[in-house]
């Protein structure tokens, strides 16, 4: 069975993860417990009380961290402790309350709320993007007039991203041999995405808001690959790479072409959130790092000897 169900409409989240112990259970109802000293503070990467975005599903939603904990994550048959998190979603009852582990959350930056707003964006909302993105291009003199934080809070940008003419013709051969040719990727890809943009950070300088920006980056290509990057015919493939390796990340089993499908996606998406406009050119200067760095390298990136052909039976099951 090569079929996964992913939540396409989210009016909450849906599922609560299990409790670890009855001592858990009893805890995530004893509100004195949130004053329990934790010796292990330096193991963590969130602190209590800190407002944070959490997914559930392939959406992320505003939440705060009610406590802390080391402890087997429920299902996790290795036995070894990590840390956990008991989240209180914004906006939603108690109930819905759960544990976490950190993979599950992302800080709350102005980058990561667009990422946010981004995967809970609607197919129609989508498509409403691409259109103001098309639309916009030809009117840069009044973008750049348009540099106040009032303005800036008060209507969307654009985010302009100058896509190098030959990423632009890989783009164009990738669609014509999957949806021309019936050609799929051979997967697990190398590099994988998260090896793509973690040699792109060794290229430069630290720098704190570009390294985020980038974790951001393979965080939303995790959760976007499914419902925002992928052609009809890939899909089977997919499933079953969700089926088969359920535990290791997307971002680590597809490789460039997708990463550059997203950046084609993500600029659109941007135009329609409101955020301080100097966020957007942080996010989009970190978008043509990335961009430019793909374009020197595209020999050892690219290659059309990943693609296979489809078999007929697979074809079946993506038509």
């Amino acid at each position: 069975n090569l079929t996964r169900t992913h939540p396409t409409k989210h009016t909450h989240p849906e599922k609560k993860m299990e409790s670890l112990t009855s001592e858990e259970a009893a805890q995530s109802k004893d509100p004195a417990s949130t004053g329990s000293i934790d010796p292990d503070t330096d193991k963590y990467a969130f602190v209590a009380d800190e407002n944070v975005f959490a997914y559930h599903g392939d959406k992320l939603y505003a939440a705060k961290i009610l406590r802390r904990r080391m402890a087997v994550a429920p299902g996790d048959r290795s036995g070894k402790k990590q840390p956990l998190y008991r989240i209180h979603y914004k906006g939603w009852k108690d109930r819905w309350d759960e544990w976490v582990v950190e993979g599950r959350m992302l800080k709350d930056t102005p980058e990561n709320a667009v990422v946010a707003k981004a995967s809970r964006a609607t197919k129609k909302q989508r498509i409403a993007a691409s259109s103001t993105a098309s639309s916009s291009s030809s009117s840069t003199s009044t973008a750049n007039s348009a540099e106040s934080t009032t303005e800036a809070k008060t209507r969307p940008s654009s985010i302009r991203v100058n896509m190098p003419e030959n990423l632009k013709q890989i783009l164009i051969n990738d669609a014509g041999l999957v949806m021309g040719k019936k050609f799929i990727v051979t997967l697990p890809r190398t590099p994988s995405v998260a090896s793509i943009l973690e040699a792109q950070l060794k290229t430069r300088a630290p720098h704190n808001k570009h390294e985020e920006i980038i974790k951001g980056f393979i965080e939303y290509f995790d959760r976007a690959l499914g419902t925002l990057l992928l052609y009809r015919l890939e899909r089977p493939q997919y499933k079953a790479v969700l089926t088969q390796h359920p535990t290791i990340p997307l971002s680590q089993m597809y490789g460039a072409e997708h990463l550059l499908r997203l950046f084609v996606q993500l600029p659109k998406l941007l135009t329609t959130t409101y955020m301080p406009a100097r966020s957007k050119q942080s996010i989009g200067a970190s978008i043509q790092a990335v961009l430019s760095f793909m374009d020197e390298n595209r020999d050892s990136l690219f290659s059309v000897s990943v693609y296979t052909a489809a078999t007929p039976e697979y074809i079946k099951l993506a038509f």
